[in-house]
């Protein structure tokens, strides 16, 4: 990890082309360096750095990464654009599907780490009002095992858990709120559903990128942040 202006930045992965000899490595910003260190996703801004036409070995990735902090002006954005360029113009189509596939699944995973929304907190009241929850892997860990714990049929009655969510439409306010069984349980199920519909729309696009038959159409292939 190397921090620059006041920004923190981490290696978080490498990625090697061996037709075409380029390397490139994924890099994440974070704006504090807590989230670096916990490697908070989605990070503020993805990068990428590309070492054309480098023979990939064991040790490149260690070799060539303080390339990555004394280069960054050669920084690229991580987006569809980067991944194309690191596999070429004369790419083949297979080439062109995995970069295709890699960018799909990335975009599907930033989804659901984005959150969710859930109107769980209106049971039981008068009116209906949104909270949004936070979706990382020890947001969804923790839910998880709250939601098993309130299916406990020996719960004494006042139980409740506290979970941490932001009113969306009114004061905007982060806080732990108290969630009753049927409250977390409503909550874990609408986590369920968002999570599965994102993951089978991946999966609905993995395969139009299979079946694709020429660049053209693994191009048109996209990924849309709507529901």
């Amino acid at each position: 990890m190397f921090d620059v202006s006041g920004k923190y930045y981490k290696i978080v992965e490498s990625v090697h082309n061996d037709t075409s000899l380029k390397v490139a490595f994924i890099i994440h910003e974070w704006l504090t360096e807590a989230a670096a260190l916990a490697d908070a996703f989605p990070p503020n801004d993805r990068f990428m750095y590309q070492l054309s036409y480098t023979t990939w070995t064991e040790t490149t990735a260690e070799d060539r990464e303080d390339d990555v902090e004394t280069d960054i002006a050669s920084w690229l954005p991580y987006d569809r654009d980067g991944l194309l360029l690191l596999v070429g113009a004369d790419a083949s189509l297979a080439e062109l599907k995995d970069a295709k596939a890699y960018e799909i699944s990335q975009a599907a995973s930033a989804m659901i780490y984005e959150g969710f929304a859930s109107n769980a907190l209106s049971i039981g009241g008068t009116e209906t009002e949104y909270y949004g929850y936070p979706n990382k892997t020890n947001d969804q860990a923790n839910l998880v095992a709250a939601y098993s714990a309130s299916l406990s049929p020996s719960l004494p009655v006042d139980w409740a858990v506290p979970l941490w969510c932001v009113e969306l439409f009114g004061s905007e306010t982060w806080g732990f709120r108290e969630h009753t069984p049927t409250q977390l349980q409503a909550v874990g199920e609408k986590y369920i559903d968002d999570k599965t519909y994102i993951q089978t729309r991946n999966v609905v696009l993995q395969a139009e990128i299979e079946a694709a038959v020429d660049a053209a159409e693994v191009a048109a292939i996209v990924w849309t942040d709507t529901w």
